[in-house]
Protein backbone atom coordinates (compact mmCIF):
# COMPACT_ATOMS: atom_id res chain seq x y z
CA UNK A 1 0.00 0.00 0.00
CA UNK A 2 1.27 3.46 -0.82
CA UNK A 3 1.04 6.35 1.59
CA UNK A 4 0.85 10.10 1.08
CA UNK A 5 2.07 12.68 3.55
CA UNK A 6 -0.12 15.70 4.21
CA UNK A 7 0.37 18.77 6.37
CA UNK A 8 -2.27 20.08 8.73
CA UNK A 9 -2.26 23.23 10.77
CA UNK A 10 -2.63 22.68 14.52
CA UNK A 11 -6.36 23.46 14.55
CA UNK A 12 -7.09 20.99 11.73
CA UNK A 13 -5.01 18.32 13.47
CA UNK A 14 -6.83 18.89 16.76
CA UNK A 15 -10.24 18.62 15.05
CA UNK A 16 -9.22 15.45 13.21
CA UNK A 17 -7.81 13.91 16.38
CA UNK A 18 -11.02 14.79 18.24
CA UNK A 19 -13.13 13.12 15.51
CA UNK A 20 -10.99 9.97 15.55
CA UNK A 21 -12.66 7.01 17.24
CA UNK A 22 -10.78 4.62 19.50
CA UNK A 23 -8.91 2.04 17.43
CA UNK A 24 -9.45 4.00 14.22
CA UNK A 25 -6.52 5.20 12.13
CA UNK A 26 -6.36 8.78 10.87
CA UNK A 27 -6.88 7.41 7.34
CA UNK A 28 -10.04 5.61 8.45
CA UNK A 29 -11.25 8.78 10.16
CA UNK A 30 -10.78 10.87 7.02
CA UNK A 31 -12.57 8.26 4.91
CA UNK A 32 -15.46 8.00 7.40
CA UNK A 33 -15.89 11.76 7.61
CA UNK A 34 -15.66 12.42 3.89
CA UNK A 35 -17.74 9.61 2.43
CA UNK A 36 -20.95 9.90 4.43
CA UNK A 37 -23.87 11.85 3.03
CA UNK A 38 -24.27 15.24 4.67
CA UNK A 39 -27.30 14.12 6.64
CA UNK A 40 -25.34 11.28 8.21
CA UNK A 41 -22.56 13.63 9.29
CA UNK A 42 -25.11 16.09 10.67
CA UNK A 43 -26.91 13.39 12.62
CA UNK A 44 -23.63 12.02 13.97
CA UNK A 45 -22.75 15.46 15.30
CA UNK A 46 -26.30 16.16 16.51
CA UNK A 47 -26.49 12.77 18.19
CA UNK A 48 -23.41 13.56 20.25
CA UNK A 49 -24.94 16.73 21.67
CA UNK A 50 -26.80 16.67 24.95
CA UNK A 51 -30.47 17.38 24.31
CA UNK A 52 -33.73 17.25 26.19
CA UNK A 53 -35.24 15.00 23.50
CA UNK A 54 -36.34 11.56 24.57
CA UNK A 55 -35.45 8.52 22.43
CA UNK A 56 -38.74 8.65 20.49
CA UNK A 57 -38.37 12.38 19.73
CA UNK A 58 -34.76 11.90 18.64
CA UNK A 59 -35.72 9.00 16.35
CA UNK A 60 -38.50 11.13 14.85
CA UNK A 61 -36.10 14.04 14.32
CA UNK A 62 -33.61 11.74 12.54
CA UNK A 63 -36.39 10.32 10.35
CA UNK A 64 -37.56 13.81 9.36
CA UNK A 65 -33.98 14.94 8.65
CA UNK A 66 -33.45 11.97 6.33
CA UNK A 67 -36.70 12.73 4.51
CA UNK A 68 -35.90 16.42 4.18
CA UNK A 69 -32.40 15.81 2.76
CA UNK A 70 -33.24 12.98 0.39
Amino acid sequence: MTYKTISLNPKAYHLLKKAKKEGESFSETVIRLTTKPDVERFLEIFGSLKTDLNDHELAEFKKEAHQAWN
